[in-house]
């Protein structure tokens, strides 16, 4: 069939030895597509500016985190952060659990200010962070970067 399938797939999350206990959700369905497509447009046209949270020319990322497109889910998800070692940068399921969503909202974070530090997102742009979030941080398989055991 031509139609899309969807297929939801978990694998283990073990990043830089944090074996977390969170998985990884990806899927082929074009809602995912859709839905991380507007994710990361907010992190490319906000975060993953050079200065910040970009690698690219070979420069450091702000703490590490590398928003860049196809760099910033094994950056984010199931993470945890350097400015909250308690604290997943993004805990899948758990938008009130992430710090990510905690320094885009918050005045006064527990660290550090609220991000971006040229003016904060849009209630728009942050609900389409929190409900993705909540749905479980889903990513299309096939996103830049991403690889997976085959079998």
């Amino acid at each position: 069939s031509d139609d899309f399938e969807s297929v939801n797939l978990r694998i283990d999350y073990s990043l830089a030895g944090q074996n977390t206990g969170i998985v990884e959700s990806w899927s082929e369905d074009e809602e995912t597509h859709e839905r991380w497509d507007a994710v990361q447009t907010i992190f490319t046209n906000n975060c993953a500016l050079s200065g910040c949270h970009s690698a690219e020319g070979g420069a450091t990322p702000a703490a590490t985190q590398d928003l860049t497109r196809g760099n910033a889910p094994p950056n984010t998800i199931a993470v945890r952060s350097l400015e909250q070692p308690n604290s997943f940068r993004i805990n899948p399921g758990r938008p009130d659990e992430s710090y990510l969503i905690e320094k885009i909202t918050s005045d006064s974070p527990a660290v550090g200010t609220r991000m971006p530090p040229g003016g904060a997102l849009s209630n728009t742009d942050i609900e389409t962070i929190r409900n993705w979030i909540l749905d479980g941080a889903v990513i299309p398989h096939d996103f830049a970067g991403h690889s997976h055991g085959g079998g």
